[in-house]
C-alpha cells in the first residue's frame, strides 16, 4: 500500500473504530492540518449517493503573526474549493499573572473548540508521530510521571465532546509526500522556526540529532508513550473502583486519615485520579508532593490551601476540598422572594410552597433553636457542629419570616414554622467545576 492510499485508510479505520460520523476539524492552515482536511474530503466524496461523512473546519486567528489575517483567508480559499463549511473565529489573548503566551493560545484555543462543536461532533486535529515523540521529549525534561509521559491519547474527552488525532501514528514524512502529491498549498507560521520555544528546540534541534543515530527514534519514543498509557490505564481502572472508599461526604472532599492508610506512591495516584475526576487540570509530580507535605500533614488548628490550575484546594476538619477558583461575589444584605430565586455565585433556592420570605446571609449573632431544646444556639457554633468549613458560611442561604430566622437551607429548618407552613427548601447550587 503507497502513503496516499495508507493515509486513507488509516484516517477511514480510526473514524470507523470511534464511530465518528460528524468532524470539526481544527485547520491551521499548515500543512498537518490541510493533509487531514484533504483526506477528510475525499473519504467524505468517496460515496456521494450516500454520504456518511460530514466535515466542517474551523480556524482561530490567534492575531499574534502579522499574517494571520492572510492566513484566515488562505484557509478560507482551501475550503470553498473543497466544497466545505468553513469557519473562523478570532482571539483576543491575554495571558494571566505567570501565564506564557503560549499556554493562553493552547487554552483559548482549545475552550473555542468547545464551544464551537456541535451536539454530534468530534474534533479533529493532525497531531503525527513526531508531535507525539516531542510531547514525550518536553514531558521527560519536566520529571513528567507516567501519565505525562503517556503523551497525547488518540482519543480524549474535551468537555461533553470528544477529540480524535487520527493521524498520531503517521510520520510527517508521509504527510510532506502526500501533500506534494496532491499539490497541495500550506502556510508557513514562522514562529515554527524560533527555537526560543522548547518544543521547536526539540523539533529542530534534539530530534534530528537523535534521528541521524536512531533513524527510528520518534516511532520509538511515541511507543514508549505508548507503554505509559497502557500502564496508567491499568492503574486508573484499579483505581475506578477503590478511589470512592477515600472521599468525605461527596466526591469534592478527600479524607486525609484514610489517604494517610496507603503508601505515598498510592495517595499521589488516588489524588490525581481525584483530581481529574472533578475535571480539572491534572496536577504535576511537584504539585502532587505538594499535597502531600503541605495539606495532608497540616494540623487541625491550621486551614492550608492550594492552587492547581484552575483548581482550589483546602484543608477543614481532616478533609481535602477542592472546588473552582473564582473570586465570590458580593452578596446583598437581603433578598425578598416568594417561591424561587437565583443568587449569582451561589445557586437557585426553592420553597416548596409560595410565601412572603427573606433571604440573607450571615452577617453574625444569629441564633437558632434546634428541635427538642429549651435555649437558643449561636449560628457559628452550630456552623462548626455542621462540620461547614469556614470558607463557605458567609454563602450558606438564610431564610426569614418577617424578622425571625426559620431556615438554614440544607441544615435547620425552625419547627414551629415547618409544622404550621409545611414548608422546606432547596438549594440547587452552581456547579463549580
Amino acid at each position: 500500500m503507497d502513503f496516499d492510499q495508507q493515509l486513507l485508510a488509516t484516517v477511514a479505520q480510526s473514524l470507523q473504530a470511534h464511530q465518528v460520523t460528524h468532524c470539526l476539524v481544527g485547520f491551521s492552515g499548515g500543512l498537518d492540518s490541510h493533509v487531514l482536511l484533504h483526506v477528510l474530503s475525499r473519504l467524505q466524496n468517496s460515496l456521494p449517493s450516500h454520504p456518511l461523512l460530514f466535515v466542517r473546519a474551523l480556524h482561530i486567528n490567534h492575531q499574534i503573526s502579522p499574517n494571520a489575517h492572510r492566513w484566515a483567508q488562505h484557509c478560507h480559499a482551501v475550503c470553498a474549493d473543497l466544497n466545505l463549511p468553513f469557519v473562523s473565529e478570532v482571539l483576543t489573548l491575554a495571558p494571566k499573572k505567570k501565564e506564557s503566551l503560549e499556554a493562553c493560545a493552547r487554552q483559548q484555543r482549545y475552550d473555542m473548540f468547545k464551544k464551537s462543536l456541535q451536539a454530534n461532533e468530534v474534533l479533529l486535529t493532525a497531531h503525527h508521530l513526531q508531535d507525539q515523540a516531542e510531547t514525550v521529549l518536553l514531558q521527560l525534561l519536566r520529571g513528567a510521571g507516567p501519565k505525562g509521559l503517556a503523551a497525547m491519547p488518540t482519543i480524549k474527552s474535551l468537555g461533553a465532546h470528544r477529540l480524535l488525532r487520527p493521524l498520531l501514528t503517521e510520520e510527517r514524512g508521509t504527510l510532506e509526500a502526500y501533500a506534494k502529491k496532491h499539490q497541495l498549498q500550506w502556510v508557513e507560521d514562522e514562529s515554527n522556526a524560533q527555537t526560543r520555544f522548547s518544543r521547536n528546540y526539540i523539533r529542530h534541534t534534539v530530534l534530528p540529532i537523535l534521528t541521524q543515530r536512531w533513524p527510528s527514534a520518534a516511532r520509538q519514543i511515541a511507543r514508549a508513550a505508548q507503554h505509559c498509557a497502557s500502564a496508567i490505564d491499568q492503574i486508573d481502572q484499579q483505581l475506578a473502583a477503590t478511589w470512592q472508599d477515600f472521599l468525605g461526604a461527596n466526591n469534592q472532599r478527600l479524607s486525609i486519615k484514610k489517604l494517610q492508610s496507603v503508601s505515598p506512591a498510592m495517595q499521589r495516584d488516588i489524588l490525581r485520579f481525584w483530581v481529574e475526576a472533578n475535571h480539572f487540570q491534572l496536577p504535576s509530580t511537584v504539585k502532587l508532593a505538594h499535597i502531600q507535605k503541605n495539606l495532608m500533614c497540616a494540623g487541625l488548628d491550621r486551614s492550608p490551601k492550594m492552587l492547581i490550575g484552575e483548581a482550589l484546594l483546602q484543608v477543614y476538619a481532616g478533609e481535602i476540598y477542592i472546588q473552582k477558583n473564582v473570586v465570590m461575589p458580593v452578596l446583598d444584605s437581603r433578598y425578598a422572594f416568594q417561591h424561587t430565586i437565583t443568587v449569582p455565585g451561589v445557586g437557585r433556592v426553592v420553597a416548596t410552597k409560595p410565601l412572603p420570605l427573606i433571604l440573607r446571609f450571615r452577617q453574625g449573632g444569629e441564633v437558632c433553636q434546634l428541635p427538642n431544646r429549651q435555649s437558643h444556639h449561636q449560628l457559628k457554633k452550630l456552623m462548626q457542629m455542621w462540620h461547614i468549613p469556614p470558607w463557605m458560611r458567609g454563602y450558606i442561604p438564610l431564610i426569614y419570616e418577617a424578622n425571625q430566622l426559620v431556615a438554614v437551607v440544607g441544615y435547620y429548618i425552625d419547627q414551629n414554622f415547618h409544622s404550621r407552613t409545611g414548608c422546606e427548601f432547596v438549594l440547587e447550587p452552581y456547579n463549580t467545576p
